[in-house]
């Protein structure tokens, strides 16, 4: 049962006590204050904000999910912008994460890197790294390229509407414009 349902029903036990107790029905009020109280205990384990409920599904959203080719050596680029519907995003009613999933890049040069950044705007259109996050380095090593990675990550509070990730490729670092990365939201 829904958390904000539970509330619902211990508030109407609590309603249904207090009437009771004013038509001096002494039983009925007792068995409504503790199935009341038992529902609202149950509800408020639930949330560990008072007042805000937090869910965590860890499912991604796949209308909050984008990609975006590797750029060229020597260039970089930017995913598209997720909104994340409000200007601040705390607090918050659900727990989110930020992932960014980079498959394996075989062309990635020796000694070359492709760095991803996350970052954050006001207005979806200027981004500026995210101080709070680090940067996601890939290395190209034993002629065989870089592996895959991931990087999840929780947006600090001071994270603003929109986010992206940028990728920055080394000059001389491959051709690894066919590969694609994504940053997704997950709940």
């Amino acid at each position: 049962m829904r958390s904000h349902l539970k509330l619902f029903i211990a508030v109407s036990f609590v309603l249904l006590a207090a009437l009771a107790m004013n038509a001096a029905w002494g039983t009925l009020a007792a068995v409504a204050v503790v199935f009341g109280s038992a529902f609202a205990i149950q509800a408020l384990n639930q949330r560990p904000v008072l007042g805000v409920g937090i869910t965590n599904r860890l499912l991604t959203d796949a209308q909050l999910s984008v990609s975006k080719a590797h750029p060229a050596a020597g260039a970089n680029n930017s995913t598209a912008g997720i909104n994340l519907g409000q200007t601040t995003i705390f607090p918050v009613n659900e727990k989110f994460e930020a992932v960014l999933s980079v498959p394996a890049l075989p062309s990635l040069v020796d000694a070359k890197t492709v760095i991803y950044t996350f970052q954050d705007s006001a207005d979806g259109i200027t981004f500026a790294a995210i101080p709070e996050l680090a940067t996601l380095t890939l290395t190209g090593a034993g002629g065989v390229g870089a592996a895959a990675a991931t990087r999840t990550v929780r947006l600090p509070s001071s994270c603003r509407q929109y986010i992206n990730v940028n990728a920055a490729v080394l000059a001389a670092g491959g051709d690894n414009t066919a590969v694609s990365y994504t940053l997704a939201l997950k709940f």
